[in-house]
């Protein structure tokens, strides 16, 4: 028989077939005995395609017929062949000519032969807009990527860091990859710039990923980084707010607090020496600072010649005279009077039997024990054994106008009562007023915020969860959250919603204990900067809780998306920030416009 390929005729040899054979069996046999390695070929008989399952006794053929054996290879076929072998690793030509002999028992040479090409193995894999060639060795251009990339700061340690799967395609940019990761992470402003590495060395932004041969078992890092420039613009920027001058420690003191970091292990990380200190940052830093004995101030200011540290940078005194402040507007004898205060008015609704109550939960400012002179809200829940769980919306303010009209007859002691929507306002002896709410009887915080979410059921089901919540926090957290509130009766507000709420503060000074450097003693002036760095750009605020809080429960992507967010803490469903109910213009531009520890 005589065999011939789609390009040129190249040899004739005979062969048997049987009566039986299938042509697609005889196309098999050819192909071995004459080592063509690609899978699509033809059996031409008088100028007739074969078909593959018709048996050799149907096709007209006699002993000794001559056939045409058409071997229909294509570049393409032969550069997915190729590609197959560099799934694993990156591959040089040697070693891709002996995997491809070894599969196929015959040389890519020969198999470019077929297709009437004159070249070596190298310039057809350039030629071929799927394959890259660096430093020798060839990857795929499209090959998609799948690997885990460990995302840190360069002050971190690795273990313990977060860890994501990459999937990229060959042809994406180290840059592109980059944006891409840095989506789904929350920027550290301490570490502006991102370094993507492979085995620790950094890869060059307009590089793709296939040019950068990355094996599969390569450790990929994405890391936060800064630079000296960026590092020393920050140092800047804080002594500015100084006067220009201050003591190192001090200064290092605010890094950490607005940061969240040590600026020592900054500045070591930058240098790459275990032993260097802010202060040796600094002095090497001529240009932009001064240091003398303990104290830094900005090169060429005449304040430099004094070595001691202006009083009110001192982080002690400034703790020491929030504290005075705080003393002055929250005493703990003021804090127990109006205690006794709600306590009374409790005593009283007690004797009204006909409240069938349950238990009852003393609230806001007063029950969460952050009350000032300025801000002494008190809220009194009652559980009240028989309300229907379902529908509160519809039954709620028809039993509240109810029990107004029942609880006005029954004591004189709880003065003018004022019925709202889903709350009876009273005034009390030692109160400036108190809130009363009612509430069916959960067994559990499950089943309150089941009820809340079919909407059946109110906030004030949760009101023993959110007391619970402040009452659990140390008192330093107390005494950031009344110092706030005392900065908000010195301010000016137009309306009650542009005006933050007692737990809006009280959440605010929990998250802002919270960024204090692990380790650090509580410093109130600290906290309240911290604070004020925050309510400067309310706007973009994102406050969260740990899902553990919510039990099953979980927080939807859409609210996690609005922006200012602060999470209630015990209820998975509300934005307490949501902009339909706070406008944030005017605690930015209060905090703007107060001290640096706002007091």
């Amino acid at each position: 028989m005589k065999v011939c390929s789609k390009a040129a005729a190249t040899a004739s040899f005979d062969s048997v077939a049987y009566p039986v054979d299938t042509v697609a069996s005889v196309k098999e046999r050819f192909a071995a005995a004459q080592a063509v390695p690609f899978s699509d070929t033809d059996l031409v008989f008088k100028g007739r395609v074969l078909g593959n399952d018709k048996l050799i006794a149907d096709c007209g053929l006699k002993d000794g017929a001559s056939v045409d054996f058409l071997v229909n290879a294509s570049e393409d076929e032969l550069a997915d062949q190729l590609l197959e072998f560099l799934d694993a690793r990156a591959l040089n030509c040697d070693e891709l000519g002996l995997v491809y002999t070894y599969k196929y028992g015959v040389s890519i040479k020969n198999a470019l032969s077929l297709l009437g090409l004159d070249v070596t193995v190298q310039e057809f894999v350039t030629a071929q807009k799927r394959f890259n060639i660096v430093d020798g060795l060839i990857t795929p251009t499209h090959k998609e990527f799948k690997l885990n990339v460990t995302i840190r700061s360069m002050v971190a340690p690795r273990a313990g860091s977060q860890v994501t799967e990459l999937v990229a395609q060959g042809e994406d940019t180290i840059g592109s990859i980059k944006i891409k990761l840095s989506s789904s992470l929350t920027q550290d402003p301490a570490f502006p710039q991102l370094k993507f590495l492979a085995d620790g060395e950094e890869l060059e932004d307009n590089k793709t990923i296939g040019e950068s041969i990355i094996s599969p078992d390569a450790t990929i890092e994405l890391v936060q980084t800064t630079t000296k420039s960026t590092l020393t613009t920050q140092l800047e920027e804080l002594l500015s707010t100084q006067g220009h001058e201050s003591s190192v420690a001090n200064l290092g003191l605010l890094y950490s607090c607005k940061y969240g970091v040590s600026a020592d292990k900054v500045t070591r990380g930058l240098t790459g020496s275990a032993g260097c200190r802010l202060v040796d940052f600094l002095n090497a830093q001529k240009q932009q600072f001064s240091v003398r004995g303990a104290c830094v101030s900005m090169a060429g200011d005449d304040a430099a010649a004094n070595p001691s540290p202006p009083e009110s940078s001192d982080p002690t005194m400034q703790h020491k005279k929030c504290m005075e402040v705080h003393d002055r507007v929250s005493s703990r004898q003021f804090r127990v009077a109006v205690s006794r205060a709600a306590s009374s008015v409790v005593a009283i609704l007690l004797e009204a039997s006909f409240l069938h109550i349950h238990h009852y939960v003393i609230g806001g400012a007063v029950g969460n024990g952050t009350a000032t002179e300025d801000a002494a809200s008190a809220e009194l829940t009652l559980f009240l054994e028989g309300l229907p769980e379902g529908k509160q919306s519809q039954w709620g303010p028809g039993y509240l106008a109810s029990l107004a009209e029942t609880l006005g007859g029954f004591s004189s002691a709880l003065g003018v009562i004022t019925v709202q929507t889903t709350a009876l306002v009273f005034s009390a002896p030692g109160l400036p007023a108190l809130v009363l709410r009612v509430s069916p009887v959960f067994e559990n915080h499950a089943g309150a915020l089941k009820g809340l979410a079919i909407g059946g059921s109110s906030e004030a089901s949760l009101a023993e969860q959110r007391v619970c919540f402040m009452k659990k926090q140390p008192e330093p957290i107390k005494v950031t959250a009344r110092l706030l509130k005392h900065w908000r009766s010195q301010q000016t507000w137009s309306s009650d919603v542009r005006t933050p709420t007692d737990d809006m503060l009280d959440l605010l000074a929990v998250h802002c204990a919270s960024q204090l450097p692990s380790g650090q003693q509580y410093n109130q002036a600290i906290v309240l900067q911290i604070a004020k760095n925050l309510m400067e750009s309310f706007s973009s605020a994102k406050i969260t809780w740990p899902s553990t809080f919510y039990g099953s429960y979980t927080v939807s992507l859409d609210l996690l998306q609005q922006q200012p967010l602060l999470l209630d803490p015990v209820n998975p469903f509300v934005n307490m920030v949501a902009s339909d109910s706070f406008d944030a213009s005017e605690i930015i531009s209060n905090a703007l416009t107060s001290p640096e520890s706002l007091i």
